[in-house]
């Protein structure tokens, strides 16, 4: 039967010298699912395609996937302070284009349940924790300070490149132009020239 809703454990925050656990996230979103009435309960063109992205980075280990979703969705709670006081993260003004821009890959915060929305910002766990006791995530939250500050000063420029000559971007352009290591989130991005090339033809 289901339950309510319940936020990740804080118990799913890594010790400082240990790797992420991955399969104990991954049971968490399963177990949060299930608590909701199951994926049927999900919607199909808002929730699922998000639950699928951060089930799919544990799958693939992908912590910078996992760590820029939880920063995406706190920051869509208003909550700006607890992401720029984090250390390698760049300021409001360059995190909020960049976040816009994400929106639009990713499909944005507006339409996922409020429920979801709230468990997807405490996911893997409390974001305080997972700084204070995890080096790796503390890593993460670095290189996703790369990203989000080369999507907003490049994103532009990049985009305008690749619609001029007519063809997506490769992998490895992508992964370079937007300091971008996460492979899912790479395809992501291919994903959506793809669509837009396709759309201006």
């Amino acid at each position: 039967m289901a339950g309510r809703p319940r936020g990740p454990s804080s118990a799913i925050c890594p010790d400082k010298g240990q790797q992420p656990s991955f399969p104990t996230w991954m049971r968490s979103i399963r177990a949060h699912i299930n608590s909701v009435g199951g994926i049927q309960n999900l919607n199909t063109d808002l929730d699922k395609p998000r639950f699928q992205l951060v089930f799919y980075a544990c799958c693939n280990e992908d912590l910078f996937c996992v760590a820029l979703h939880q920063l995406f969705c706190i920051w869509d709670q208003s909550n700006h302070t607890q992401i720029t006081k984090l250390p390698g993260l760049p300021d409001q003004s360059i995190l909020l284009p960049a976040f816009t821009i994400l929106g639009q890959l990713i499909l944005g915060n507006q339409g996922p349940a409020p429920n979801h929305k709230l468990w997807f910002a405490q996911f893997p766990g409390p974001l305080e924790g997972l700084m204070r006791s995890s080096k790796h995530y503390q890593e993460s939250i670095k290189e996703v300070g790369l990203f989000l500050g080369k999507l907003s000063t490049d994103w532009g420029s990049f985009s305008k490149k690749c619609t001029a000559r007519r063809y997506a971007p490769r992998i490895n352009e992508i992964e370079e132009q937007l300091e971008l290591p996460s492979l899912l989130l790479q395809r992501v991005v291919f994903q959506a020239f793809c669509r837009k090339m396709k759309t201006n033809k």
